[in-house]
């Protein structure tokens, strides 16, 4: 099953200034960044890192610059929190979760439905485990299945817990697949990866343009 194409995303980060706890981590930041690349917010894991990825999609509102994303998002799934309370649920099985947080294209069925996004999310072989019997990595990836299904249109994803996990390439190329079909994404991770189309570093003194 092909996925539905959403509206194309367009992100515009105009001097924008983010602190945390008294530590600047961007300055005078300026850039633009268009659904189909990989944005990486390069710093080290912290609750820092966390902020800044969070202000650039519109969560928090920045010290001072703005942050304008066209075609307003329906929704923001940041994989690092909960997108329900579904994936809190150690007892609740893969395929379950998916599918209760599914919003199915016209056209299509739950089940198909939920079937690509497992499969999309490299999960179709776990679907009928437990949630609380996954790996860190494949807790990741149920939090993109959650996302792909529920129709986010922006996605934001720290990958420093599994960022030496031998699937991280799989990952970066599902995450590919999903800013390709229309979505904004970024990616918090402790270093560059090649799969960055635009590498924002945390702190950032500087402006960067790209």
């Amino acid at each position: 099953m092909e996925q539905p194409a959403p509206v194309a995303r367009r992100a515009t980060w105009t001097d924008v200034t983010v602190e945390h706890h008294g530590v600047g981590l961007l300055r005078s930041f300026s850039a633009t960044a268009s659904d189909g690349q990989l944005i990486g917010v390069v710093g080290p894991a912290s609750e820092s890192l966390d902020v800044a990825l969070l202000t650039l999609v519109g969560r928090y509102v920045p010290i001072r610059g703005s942050v304008s994303i066209v075609g307003a998002p329906a929704s923001i799934a940041v994989v690092a929190d909960p997108i329900t309370d579904a994936i809190d649920d150690p007892l609740m099985k893969v395929r379950e979760a998916v599918a209760e947080v599914s919003r199915i294209p016209q056209g299509s069925d739950r089940a198909s439905f939920t079937d690509w996004s497992l499969g999309a999310a490299g999960l179709a072989d776990r679907s009928t485990r437990l949630i609380g019997d996954l790996t860190m990595a494949e807790r990741v990836r149920l939090g993109l299945a959650l996302a792909a299904a529920s129709g986010a249109s922006v996605i934001v994803l720290d990958v420093s817990a599994v960022a030496s996990d031998p699937g991280i390439a799989g990952l970066m190329s599902l995450l590919r697949q999903l800013a390709s079909s229309g979505r904004l994404v970024l990616v918090g991770a402790p270093a560059a990866h090649e799969a960055f189309d635009v590498v924002i570093p945390i702190p950032a003194p500087m402006e960067v343009v790209s």
